[in-house]
Protein backbone atom coordinates (compact mmCIF):
# COMPACT_ATOMS: atom_id res chain seq x y z
CA UNK A 1 0.00 0.00 0.00
CA UNK A 2 1.37 3.38 -0.98
CA UNK A 3 0.67 6.79 0.50
CA UNK A 4 -0.59 10.05 -1.00
CA UNK A 5 2.26 12.33 -2.07
CA UNK A 6 0.36 15.37 -0.78
CA UNK A 7 -1.26 14.37 2.53
CA UNK A 8 0.36 11.02 3.32
CA UNK A 9 -2.93 9.11 3.60
CA UNK A 10 -2.78 5.48 2.54
CA UNK A 11 -3.85 4.74 -1.03
CA UNK A 12 -5.48 1.41 -1.72
CA UNK A 13 -4.58 0.24 -5.23
CA UNK A 14 -6.35 -2.84 -6.50
CA UNK A 15 -3.80 -5.36 -7.84
CA UNK A 16 -4.34 -6.10 -11.51
CA UNK A 17 -6.02 -2.76 -12.18
CA UNK A 18 -5.07 -1.12 -15.46
CA UNK A 19 -2.64 1.77 -15.53
CA UNK A 20 -0.19 3.12 -13.02
CA UNK A 21 -0.97 3.09 -9.33
CA UNK A 22 -2.36 6.43 -8.11
CA UNK A 23 -0.02 8.94 -6.46
CA UNK A 24 -2.75 10.90 -4.68
CA UNK A 25 -5.67 9.77 -2.52
CA UNK A 26 -8.20 11.83 -4.44
CA UNK A 27 -8.95 14.73 -6.74
CA UNK A 28 -8.53 17.34 -3.98
CA UNK A 29 -4.98 16.23 -3.13
CA UNK A 30 -4.06 15.99 -6.80
CA UNK A 31 -5.28 19.56 -7.40
CA UNK A 32 -3.55 20.84 -4.26
CA UNK A 33 -0.32 19.20 -5.40
CA UNK A 34 -0.66 20.82 -8.84
CA UNK A 35 -1.11 24.21 -7.17
CA UNK A 36 1.89 23.60 -4.90
CA UNK A 37 4.01 22.56 -7.89
CA UNK A 38 3.19 25.81 -9.69
CA UNK A 39 3.90 27.79 -6.51
CA UNK A 40 7.25 26.04 -6.00
CA UNK A 41 8.20 26.66 -9.63
CA UNK A 42 7.51 30.39 -9.22
CA UNK A 43 9.52 30.44 -5.99
CA UNK A 44 12.44 28.66 -7.65
CA UNK A 45 12.40 31.20 -10.49
CA UNK A 46 12.57 34.03 -7.93
CA UNK A 47 15.36 32.35 -5.96
CA UNK A 48 17.43 31.67 -9.07
CA UNK A 49 17.05 35.31 -10.16
CA UNK A 50 18.13 36.42 -6.68
CA UNK A 51 21.12 34.09 -6.79
CA UNK A 52 22.15 35.53 -10.14
CA UNK A 53 21.92 39.08 -8.76
CA UNK A 54 23.94 38.09 -5.70
CA UNK A 55 26.68 36.68 -7.94
CA UNK A 56 26.70 39.80 -10.12
CA UNK A 57 26.81 42.18 -7.16
CA UNK A 58 29.34 40.18 -5.13
CA UNK A 59 27.19 39.29 -2.11
CA UNK A 60 28.78 35.89 -1.59
CA UNK A 61 27.67 35.61 2.04
CA UNK A 62 23.99 35.50 0.98
CA UNK A 63 24.55 33.01 -1.83
CA UNK A 64 24.89 30.01 0.48
CA UNK A 65 21.49 30.60 2.12
CA UNK A 66 19.84 31.13 -1.26
CA UNK A 67 21.38 27.92 -2.61
CA UNK A 68 20.14 26.02 0.45
CA UNK A 69 16.60 27.33 -0.10
CA UNK A 70 16.76 26.31 -3.78
CA UNK A 71 17.79 22.78 -2.75
CA UNK A 72 14.93 22.61 -0.25
CA UNK A 73 12.35 23.73 -2.82
CA UNK A 74 13.71 21.33 -5.45
CA UNK A 75 13.48 18.43 -3.00
CA UNK A 76 9.82 19.21 -2.29
CA UNK A 77 9.11 19.52 -6.01
CA UNK A 78 10.74 16.13 -6.64
CA UNK A 79 8.60 14.57 -3.89
CA UNK A 80 5.41 15.93 -5.43
CA UNK A 81 6.34 14.83 -8.94
CA UNK A 82 7.43 11.34 -7.91
CA UNK A 83 5.36 8.90 -9.90
CA UNK A 84 3.55 11.65 -11.85
CA UNK A 85 2.93 11.36 -15.56
CA UNK A 86 5.18 12.88 -18.22
CA UNK A 87 3.17 16.11 -18.16
CA UNK A 88 3.35 16.40 -14.36
CA UNK A 89 -0.25 15.34 -13.86
CA UNK A 90 -1.98 12.18 -12.74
Amino acid sequence: MSSCLKCGSPIDHTPGANGRPPSYCGEACRRLAEYEIRRINRRLEQLEASLSNLRINGFDHFMEKTQAEIALQEARLRALLEGAGDDGSR
